[in-house]
């Protein structure tokens, strides 16, 4: 696992895959938009971003029977993991999520 302490308030940073099932009416632009900004604004940094696309979901979430899946791929620090979740579970055009640490 990799750990560096390399962010202004010498926080360490951890390496994690981000899986987050969308609204099947988000687009790509704004759903990739809106993690960028929650993970930035708690001095993370998104690596990559790969694009599952539509799929059917085996059971309705939310009222709805499809998802737009997105995996980030991130580092950020292990002290704001709590808020990140918290953030993420207010998004009303996010319908599940799974947090993983790599490494």
């Amino acid at each position: 696992m990799k750990k560096e302490t390399n962010n202004k308030e010498g926080q360490e940073q951890r390496d994690y895959e981000l899986v987050v099932l969308f609204r099947p009416t988000v687009l790509k632009k704004q759903a990739t938009d809106l993690i960028e900004k929650e993970v930035e604004k708690l001095q993370g940094k998104v690596s990559k971003v790969d694009d599952w696309g539509k799929r059917r979901l085996a059971y309705e979430i939310k009222k709805e029977k499809e998802a737009l899946y997105l995996c980030f791929q991130l580092r950020f620090p292990y002290a704001n993991l709590a808020e990140l979740r918290q953030d993420l579970q207010r998004q009303d055009s996010i319908l599940r999520f799974l947090l993983l640490k790599r490494g």
